[in-house]
């Protein structure tokens, strides 16, 4: 039990899944210190699941992280 949020990337299209994008999202997250999980039938989704305990802190931090590996990651 907990939280569980998805991350669905597509195509321009808006409707075609980004094949594999959230798997490779979650593989440049892990070195920045975010264990992040690809889901999807595509691999197309990140799902993240975090902690009851998260603070204030790792919340910004996981934030300011997951935006610029999104931006950085075709």
């Amino acid at each position: 039990l907990g939280l569980l949020i998805g991350i669905e990337f597509v195509e321009g299209d808006g409707v075609t899944p980004a094949r594999g994008r959230g798997a490779r999202v979650a593989e440049a997250a892990l070195p920045e210190g975010l264990i992040l999980l690809p889901g999807g039938d595509h691999g197309h989704v990140l799902e993240l699941t975090p902690p009851v305990t998260l603070t204030d802190q790792q919340v910004e931090h996981a934030i300011r992280t997951i935006a610029a590996v999104v931006e950085r990651t075709p």
